[in-house]
């Protein structure tokens, strides 16, 4: 079993959920919802499901009592829908609610396989030849980051584009079985030894069933390969080819999308998970602006599908990277209004928080009304440029003592011994123990001496009367 402790530090360089935000509204409820538009409106959702009582994406209740469910082209159940799991859902929504009624969920695997190597360091795996990124908002199932072993046949969910790594959003234990599989990008391709590769797997399709396919394969078309046999001679042996299955929506259809930029085509359009998205003078953004759309930046779009097939934007909200930590008391939920306190300070809650409780086996989804004063837990963020924080994601923990606190975060204020970080009250004492950013010792002096308002710092301590009464306390950087 491999400790948690040491990845606390690698949030700043992970991506962070994003938002979801609803469509503006009228006043006047006469008006209909959204931009001008019907209350209840055709609608295509992509993202990673956030919550079930039905099933929750991109902050949308989306009732899938009667919908058709597939999973990796197989028809399912609602029951075999993951937390954290990256779904396609048609069907229709009523902008001013929130809630929808699914007629169709489409649930896909970017890759199911063995774990051929773990980095702890970076919370990096490989699964059937494929770099796989997790962070502190990868939701596991049936197993954990921590117990995590080479060999362990997984199936994960995330965010995928082009060649680049994919990014965990769900990886659970595969059931016994359960064929391989791997999607993406062909390239590489050579018709007469039928044999393509995808990222550094090669993939033999000899003999393999060609699926959506007409004219054949061609480079840089986006497919699903499953596999009955396996690896053999170091190339993955293809029973079935898959041409993938793009978003389908109609025009005038309403578009939510979360994932990741994967092109910028040109001031005003960009590219997510395959769609065209279009801004222009009425979009509003939140958290950014438009000099923010560039590759690899993650977002959240809400808008509608023009004739030409492209989503002209009425909303992008966009997700910091990470640079809050907490762990310990929750000191005041205001579930109604949207907000948790840990350690004395407010976090925001929006629709699309990931709000779960840690089990042996990862995570279960709770709500943020199952959470009281007195509590511990674990909230990972980021400030706005107006000071406030927003939680991507908050789990309920139930070990650690009552009192004991950690902060991970920038410095709000210096005055030694004390310091202020995130807002949080932060005293030493002679029996604090300081270290710089690469893990050596450092006096009090040397400490106090180099660090300054912004600086990221790593405390430990215990928390009460407001006051964290810092162990530990380490630079990480600035």
């Amino acid at each position: 079993m491999r400790s948690s402790l040491a990845r606390r530090s690698i949030l700043l360089a992970s991506a962070a959920f994003l938002s979801f935000v609803p469509v503006a509204c009228d006043d006047d409820d006469d008006d209909g919802g959204g931009v001008g538009r019907a209350e209840t409106v055709p609608a295509v959702v992509m993202g990673p499901i956030t919550g079930f009582g039905s099933v929750i994406v991109n902050g949308i209740e989306l009732d899938v009592s009667n919908a058709e469910i597939l999973i990796d082209g197989e028809a399912g159940s609602e029951a075999d829908l993951g937390f954290g799991e990256i779904v396609t859902v048609d069907g229709a929504v009523d902008e001013r609610l929130g809630v929808g009624t699914a007629t169709r969920v489409v649930a896909r695997s970017e890759v199911v396989g063995p774990v051929d190597a773990i980095d702890d360091a970076t919370g990096v795996i490989t699964v059937l030849g494929q770099p796989v990124i997790t962070d502190e908002f990868t939701v596991f199932g049936g197993t954990t980051f921590e117990t995590l072993m080479v060999g362990d046949v997984v199936r994960v969910s995330g965010f995928a584009s082009g060649d680049l790594p994919i990014r965990a959003t769900r990886i659970e234990a595969a059931t016994a079985g359960t064929p391989l599989r791997v999607r993406g990008r062909v390239c590489e391709l050579d018709a007469n030894q039928e044999t393509f590769m995808i990222r550094d797997l090669v993939i033999d399709f000899t003999g393999a069933e060609l699926v959506n396919l007409p004219e054949g394969l061609a480079n840089d078309q986006v497919v699903e390969v499953e596999s009955a046999t396996g690896i053999a001679g170091g190339s993955l042996r293809a029973s079935r080819v898959v041409a993938a299955e793009d978003i389908v929506a109609e025009p005038g259809d309403l578009v939510s999308i979360e994932g990741f930029i994967s092109r910028v085509l040109a001031t005003d359009v960009f590219e997510v998970e395959s769609m065209p998205v279009s801004v222009d003078d009425a979009t509003l953004f939140e958290h950014g602006e438009v000099a923010d759309l560039a590759p690899d930046a993650r977002v959240g779009i809400v808008g509608v599908l023009s004739e030409d097939e492209v989503v002209v934007a009425d909303e992008i909200a966009f997700r910091r990277a990470p640079d809050v930590r907490f762990e310990g008391t929750v000191t005041a939920v205001d579930a109604a209004g949207g907000r948790v306190s840990v350690l004395g300070q407010p976090f925001v809650i929006d629709r699309a928080t990931i709000v779960d409780e840690v089990t042996g086996e990862g995570g279960q989804p709770i709500r943020l009304g199952d959470f009281a004063a007195g509590q511990r837990a674990i909230v990972i963020g980021f400030s706005t440029p107006s000071g406030e924080l927003v939680a991507t994601r908050l789990r309920r923990i139930s070990d650690g003592a009552a009192n004991e606190a950690f902060v991970f975060g920038p410095v709000t204020g210096v005055t030694q011994p004390d310091l202020e970080v995130v807002g949080v009250a932060v005293r030493t004492t002679a029996a604090t123990e300081f270290f710089n950013s690469a893990g050596a010792p450092i006096s009090a002096m040397t400490f106090f001496g180099a660090v300054a308002d912004g600086d990221i710092v790593d405390v430990e301590g215990a928390f009460a009367n407001d006051l964290l009464l810092a162990n530990v306390v380490q630079l990480v950087g600035d």
